[in-house]
């Protein structure tokens, strides 16, 4: 099928098979590559996040341990702790129902707005401590963010909370209402502990709260060396919420969240409005090998549906293992992938357009003159030798063809004529064989009537003239038989001198061809050697782009670093690192994209590279092959020297024998005169009958009319 195509559609249709070869495994190499790329990019930046949410919740915590140090020796606190507790002492009946009655149900404050009374309108001790220092502890947990501050005595009473609950006024201690609690292990925690050990419990329910989550961080606090009581905080939840639920670096679907050991969340979702704190399970590879102390990168499904790209990191503290995990959803993630295979879909289309037109642009180029060299061939091949060969200017291959044809149609013309003239020469040849042939059936005639008279008168004189006659009649047969063998070896010593001195012409011209191929075959295997040298320097700049492409990559990966390094920085800094949080972000993504187009260039100098190298080792190829052909034309440039030669030889060997045949015509003109003698010499017997003087005469006007014929001037011209 290949076979039967023109060359009109062959060079378009290989053309667009090479284009469609090379732009797929481009395509397919640049997609798989920036897909693995994208996916790496995405889980590094997932772990930098994670990471850095580690440090940040572990500098929030540090914080909170700061903050629980600092009012714990404060001595404002150490004055409210004694303050209330003095008044705890001094509360006449049910200390829980009193102060219950005073700051919860007779509380005018809505529920949720309780911490807003300052007094519970009495004249108690409790009402004056708690005019006096409620509204700082108010004001510091505001600020702060904390859920709830709680003071207990030693004997595990809890004297004072800036939020009023069904815990307040209650007993802490084994076997009171809510001993059992996280809030009650973190009193005795501190309570019977080291002096200066922080103790903190992970979330769980907390029944006083309605089964609220909540988590509580606790240290004792000390008066000349003595417990004077217990301070605790009740974490909080809206700050980790704040810090885990920035977006930066996580497009519209990622997110960071806590998960504690039993696989729960430990912060609510920024795609949720509802709770999620120990209501939303989560439970994935990477969260459980978080919690086993590894870091784990999976792609899988989460708590919301779709597939997310995970990265879990373990967080420890005071004893509380929690996994921090980063996530991103997977189609987000590889949206550029899908951008970057719809514009190289766009750029595939056009690049195999524009390479088809090309192509066939490209082959017409060599389909015409191509085709108008064919239609040349096929006029001459029907004896239209006027066809114009055009386009015989060509520098290449095709004005190679068309100069030869040219030659080709000139020689043949050549020929043409050539048979022209040998036909005209046959049909004179012919025309003056006709004419000798009449002229000695003639003279045959003459004779023999002559004859036929000198028959009755050789009686008398065959005495005399027997030997005379004899000797005559033999030297006129020889003579006769000498001049036709003359002739016709002066005829074929002519004609084969001319086909010798055209046969040397035809010779001299191959020559002149052969000697013209010989000198481009050198031109081609110098340029083929000049080119691969060429090509050679360019594969050289081409390792040496690779090593600067290698250089801008090594840039690129350092400001990446250095932009999670500043990010990292930035989020440390809090409100005041925000701006330069930002600038660090863009600075990373333009590192990003720097990174992604210097791994493209790179795949295109790899394919550049790949190419030249092919180029290379068909151009030696090249070169080798144009060796050979330069030998083979040398040789047949030496062959066609010695035929030429030989041919000189044999056309100086004919022109020699021609020369020898003139010579032998000559010869035979002096034998005729000797013969012309001989009958001289018969005047002797004319004497002897008249009547043979008169037949004689007769004899005479018959040759005399033979050697004045036009064909006898002819033969004699061409023998002389």
């Amino acid at each position: 099928m290949w076979d039967r195509l023109s060359i009109r559609f062959k060079i378009p249709a290989a053309i667009l098979g090479f284009a469609l070869a090379v732009g797929a495994g481009i395509g397919l190499s640049s997609y798989f590559s920036a897909s693995s790329e994208i996916q790496k990019l995405t889980k590094d930046r997932l772990k930098a996040i994670a990471t850095n949410r580690v440090s940040e919740l572990t500098d929030y915590l540090h914080t909170i341990e700061a903050d629980l140090k600092l009012v714990s020796t404060l001595p404002f606190a150490h004055d409210a702790l004694a303050a209330f507790d003095n008044a705890w002492q001094q509360i006449d009946g049910d200390h829980t129902e009193i102060l219950k009655a005073a700051y919860i149900r007779d509380n005018p404050h809505p529920l949720g707005e309780k911490h807003l009374l300052d007094t519970g309108g009495g004249d108690t001790a409790y009402d004056a401590a708690h005019a006096e220092f409620h509204p700082w502890f108010r004001e510091f947990l505001l600020e702060r963010g904390y859920y709830d501050v709680f003071l207990f005595n030693p004997n595990g009473d809890l004297i004072y909370t800036v939020f009023k609950e069904e815990d307040y006024a209650t007993n802490f201690k084994a076997g009171g209402p809510w001993s059992d609690t996280d809030l009650g292990r973190a009193f005795r925690a501190a309570n019977g502990g080291p002096v200066d050990a922080i103790h903190f419990f992970d979330f769980a329910p907390y029944e006083p709260s309605h089964g609220a989550p909540a988590s509580f961080i606790s240290m004792p606090m000390i008066e000349d060396g003595e417990r004077a009581g217990v301070l605790v905080f009740q974490m909080p939840i809206d700050r980790i919420n704040q810090l885990m639920n920035r977006s930066a670096g996580l497009g519209d679907s990622g997110e960071t969240l806590i998960v504690g050991s039993n696989g729960f969340l430990r912060n609510n979702s920024r795609f949720t409005d509802e709770n999620d704190i120990l209501e939303t399970q989560f439970q994935t590879e990477a969260s459980d090998a978080a919690l086993s102390g590894q870091t784990k990168v999976m792609i899988g499904p989460a708590h919301r549906d779709g597939r997310f790209i995970q990265v879990g990191k373990s967080f420890e503290y005071q004893g509380v293992t929690w996994a921090v995990l980063a996530m991103q959803s997977e189609a987000e993630a590889m949206r550029p992938l899908t951008d970057l295979k719809f514009w190289m879909g766009i750029a595939g289309v056009v690049l195999f357009a524009f390479a088809g037109v090309g192509g066939y642009l490209l082959a017409l180029t060599f389909t015409r003159p191509l085709g108008q060299l064919i239609r040349n061939i096929r006029d001459l091949i029907d004896g239209h030798l006027d066809t114009v060969v055009e386009d015989d200017d060509r520098a290449d291959e095709l004005g190679d063809m068309k100069r030869a044809m040219k030659v080709f149609r000139d020689n043949a013309l050549e020929v043409k004529r050539g048979e022209a003239a040998a036909q005209e020469r046959r049909a004179q040849e012919d025309v003056r064989r006709s004419e000798m042939d009449r002229l000695v059936n003639r003279f045959k005639t003459q004779i023999s009537d002559i004859q036929s008279q000198l028959s009755a008168q050789t009686d008398v004189m065959s005495a005399t003239s027997e030997k005379l006659v004899g000797i005559a009649e033999a030297s006129s047969d020889s003579a006769d038989g000498a001049l036709a063998a003359a002739r016709l070896s002066d005829d074929s010593v002519q004609s084969s001198a001319s086909a010798a001195e055209e046969l040397r012409i035809s010779i001299q011209e191959i020559n002149q061809h052969t000697t013209r191929a010989l000198s481009i075959t050198r031109g081609a295997a110098e340029t083929a050697k000049s080119t691969d040298t060429d090509v050679k320097e360019l594969a050289g700049t081409a390792e040496k782009i690779g090593d600067v492409i290698n250089m801008i990559r090594d840039i690129a990966a350092q400001t990446n670093l250095l932009a999670l390094n500043a990010t990292i920085e930035a989020a440390r800094a809090g409100e005041a690192g925000k701006g330069f949080a930002v600038v660090a972000a863009e600075v990373k993504e333009l590192s990003t994209q720097t990174a992604k187009a210097t791994d493209e260039i790179s795949s295109q100098v790899a394919a550049v590279q790949s190419s030249t190298n092919r180029a290379v080792e068909a151009i030696q190829s090249i070169g080798k092959h144009m060796d050979t052909v330069e030998e083979v034309t040398a040789g047949i440039a030496s062959a066609v020297e010695e035929q030429g030669a030989a041919t000189g030889e044999i056309s100086e060997a004919m022109a020699r024998a021609a020369q020898s045949s003139r010579s032998a015509t000559e010869n035979v003109n002096v034998l005729q005169d000797a013969i012309t003698d001989t009958r001289g010499s018969s005047s002797e017997v004319e004497e002897l009958s008249r009547v043979l003087a008169d037949v004689s005469s007769s004899l005479s006007e018959a040759v005399d009319d033979f050697l004045n014929s036009d064909i006898w001037e002819n033969g004699q011209d061409k023998a002389a």
